[in-house]
């Protein structure tokens, strides 16, 4: 059977090599009288991919409920890419974030209690959003992963026909940037009851016997089941913080394992199947991780900065190199978004420029361009919404790819004769001194 895989160098569509280079584009947030223009102007800017989110909460319209006509026609405008021999990447959350008001969450999902991810104290966790906030869901909560479930049954249904080489799609992303809607503080998240159960499992998973954990806490339990996780950095022994820090690690795995089997088992199983964190190459973000353990084929990660923060670029590019199978930024900022916490903030020609040559000299081999096609909430993006192309911004994009063709890109190796080893360990255990997790 044809399938779409991921090599060191790119995607093999069975086995054929493939650069993956796409642009970011939400066709539900454009007019579809604009969607070939601006698919013209992506291939004028020498893009052969396209990649898009599928909003869950757009396309519900009550439980059990959804909505795929005019701008929602996902089907359709993929039909539109597919017809011009382009590729796509569909990233069909449940978290699709894009600075909706709901990061793509249907509403009545954000407002169960069942739902919701729970600080140390058992509040809900409330993330800002651009234009709203919202209490934020747990992955652990089996009200929430069923809810998942359903979204993914009609999901899947829609674009499983139209994976390579019936269709464009060749990736399709689990979830996004995933690390406890971005409360990377290990006391931070999730206290909920099917976390807290969760947690006790993976004890039991790590320590042979209750008198094992015992001796590695200096206390006493009567059972797994009595053992509360740490709320704080204070919180002794230290023991007991590392083990929460290592299971907020597993929880992520095991969650994306859980999610991707989910798509699989639909249908979504001759893709490649791809993950984002947002730019931490800490605790509890473990790229290689993911990977090994099967929960995505590419672990990759998400960047924006000016040229003044080229240096953390260099860092995430060489971690994504000794991490991944394919280090893939899938998320190579260009424009920016409207969060009033971040202005003035902003990024020129020259910033992307320094962000995107830094990232691929330095071991990154594929790419999303986000924004490439301007939206609400952003601003600055070389393609504007109805398919005008905007200088200099996208000049630059032109020469990229002119560059990874005329260099032969990925025939290139780099040549790094030392080996930089990462202490997670060291890593855990000042994660595990955080304090003030409930603010």
């Amino acid at each position: 059977m044809d399938r779409v895989t991921a090599g060191p160098d790119g995607l093999l569509l069975g086995s054929t090599p493939r650069r993956l280079l796409s642009g970011e584009v939400h066709p539900w947030r454009i007019d579809p009288a604009h969607w070939d223009r601006v698919l013209d102007a992506m291939q004028d800017l020498g893009f052969d991919t396209v990649s898009c989110y599928v909003s869950w909460a757009r396309h519900e319209t009550g439980p059990g409920a959804f909505d795929f006509s005019g701008a929602l026609d996902v089907r359709a405008f993929l039909a539109k890419v597919h017809q011009r021999g382009m590729l796509a990447v569909v990233r069909v959350g449940p978290n699709t974030a894009a600075e909706q008001e709901d990061s793509g969450w249907p509403r009545r999902v954000l407002d169960d209690p069942a739902c919701q991810a729970r600080r140390p104290g058992g509040a809900p966790y409330l993330l800002a959003t651009s234009t709203h906030q919202s209490y934020m869901p747990s992955y652990a909560a089996t009200t929430t992963l069923a809810e998942i479930t359903r979204w993914y049954d009609e999901v899947a249904g829609q674009l499983a026909p139209l994976q390579w080489p019936d269709g464009p799609v060749v990736a399709c992303q689990v979830d996004n940037e995933i690390g406890f809607h971005f409360q990377s503080h290990a006391f931070a998240l999730d206290y909920h009851p099917d976390a807290v159960t969760q947690y006790r499992q993976f004890l039991g998973t790590i320590y042979d016997g209750i008198a094992a954990l015992n001796q590695a806490y200096t206390t006493e339990h009567a059972s797994f089941e009595l053992v509360a996780p740490p709320t704080d950095g204070r919180c002794e022994p230290e023991q007991w913080r590392v083990d929460w820090v290592r299971f907020r690690e597993h929880h992520l795995r095991s969650t994306l394992q859980h999610l991707a089997q989910l798509l699989r088992d639909r249908g979504l199983d001759r893709v490649v199947l791809v993950h984002n964190d947002y730019p931490r190459t800490t605790t509890p973000m473990d790229l290689g991780a993911l990977e090994s353990s099967g929960a995505v084929d590419v672990a990759g990660a998400d960047i924006y900065t000016t040229k003044e923060g080229g240096r953390f670029v260099r860092e995430l590019a060489r971690h994504l190199a000794g991490s991944s199978r394919l280090p893939y930024m899938a998320e190579l900022g260009t424009g920016w978004l409207t969060l009033p916490w971040l202005l003035p903030m902003r990024t020129t020609a020259l910033d992307e420029e320094h962000a995107a040559l830094r990232a691929w000299i330095h071991g990154v081999r594929a790419a999303n361009v986000y924004m490439l096609v301007e939206r609400d909430r952003w601003y600055g993006s070389p393609i504007s919404r109805t398919g005008e192309i905007r200088e200099p911004q996208a000049s630059f994009y032109r020469r990229m790819h002119g560059m990874l063709e005329e260099l032969d890109w990925t025939s290139l190796r780099r040549d790094a004769p030392v080996l930089i080893v990462e202490n997670r360990d060291v890593a855990r255990r000042v994660a595990a001194r955080a304090v003030m997790g409930d603010v």
